[in-house]
C-alpha cells in the first residue's frame, strides 16, 4: 500500500516557480556560479549607509563652517547668559559629535563593502542605530538594522577576512 500512495503522487520536478537550491561544494563555493554564500548581501545596506553619512557629512561640514563665520549671538530678552552659554556649548559638541559617529559609520560601510575587519563593520552599523547619525535624525536606522541581522549571519561572518 505504501507503494501506491507514492505513485499516486504529482511530479513537480518541471515546476518553474519551485526554488531550486544550489549544491555547495567543500570549500563553501557555490559550484554553479564560483561565489561565496553571503558574500553579495552587504551591498545594498553599505551602499545606503554609504550615500546617507557621506551626505550627512557634507551637512556637518556645512554647518562647521555657518558656526565658524556664523553671526553672533544676540541677547533674547529674557534670556540669560548662562542659557545663550549652554545653547552654545550645546552647538559645539553636536557640531563635533555628529561629525565623529558618521565617520563611524562611513567606515563600517566600507568595511561591509570590502569584507574586512568585521569588528568594524559591526561598530559601523552599531552606531548607524544612533538617530544623529545620518539624514533626518534616524533614516539610517533601518539600514542599521538590517546590517545587524546579516552581519551576525554565520555564512555571512565567513566572508570577512
Amino acid at each position: 500500500m505504501g507503494g501506491l500512495a507514492l505513485s499516486n503522487r504529482p511530479d513537480y520536478s518541471n515546476n518553474p516557480y519551485s526554488h531550486h537550491r544550489q549544491q555547495v561544494g567543500q570549500q563553501g563555493h557555490s559550484s554553479q556560479s564560483g561565489r561565496t554564500p553571503g558574500k553579495d548581501l552587504l551591498i545594498v545596506p553599505a551602499i545606503v549607509l554609504l550615500v546617507m553619512c557621506g551626505i550627512w557629512l557634507i551637512f556637518n561640514g556645512l554647518s562647521i563652517i555657518g558656526a565658524v563665520m556664523g553671526q553672533e549671538q544676540q541677547a533674547l530678552p529674557g534670556v540669560t547668559d548662562a542659557q545663550l552659554a549652554g545653547r552654545e556649548a550645546g552647538k559645539w559638541s553636536a557640531i563635533v559629535i555628529m561629525p565623529l559617529l558618521n565617520i563611524l559609520a562611513l567606515g563600517g560601510a566600507i568595511a561591509m563593502l570590502t569584507r574586512k575587519a568585521y569588528g568594524f563593520a559591526l561598530t559601523g552599523a552599531f552606531v548607524s542605530l544612533i538617530p544623529l547619525c545620518g539624514p533626518c535624525l534616524g533614516l539610517t536606522l533601518p539600514m542599521g538594522i538590517w546590517a545587524l541581522i546579516l552581519l551576525f549571519q554565520p555564512h555571512v561572518k565567513k566572508t570577512f577576512s
